[in-house]
């Protein structure tokens, strides 16, 4: 692009210093194993306090500590854009 490289292609790796575009409905793979595919939406955020740092006990933790948890995943995969609105 305007005189830069921007794929190189190599026998074990793929360099690429731009943005990748895909096509609606297409897949990211590994190995034939998928990696990232279309966003998942419908997904509504919810409200509280996150918590990704606390490690927890799983034989007593709580609903609430719990939820922080969930709420932190999923604010994680929004932001990375793998789900969202």
């Amino acid at each position: 692009v305007n005189g830069v490289n921007t794929l190189q292609v190599l026998s074990n790796q793929l360099t690429v210093t731009q943005h990748i575009a895909l096509s609606s409905g297409k897949e990211l793979r590994n190995g034939g194993t998928k990696v990232v595919g279309a966003r998942d939406t419908g997904w509504t955020a919810m409200t509280g306090t996150t918590n990704k740092a606390t490690s927890y006990d799983t034989a007593t933790v709580t609903l609430a500590q719990l939820a922080g948890r969930v709420m932190a995943l999923q604010a994680a995969l929004t932001t990375h854009g793998l789900i969202g609105a």
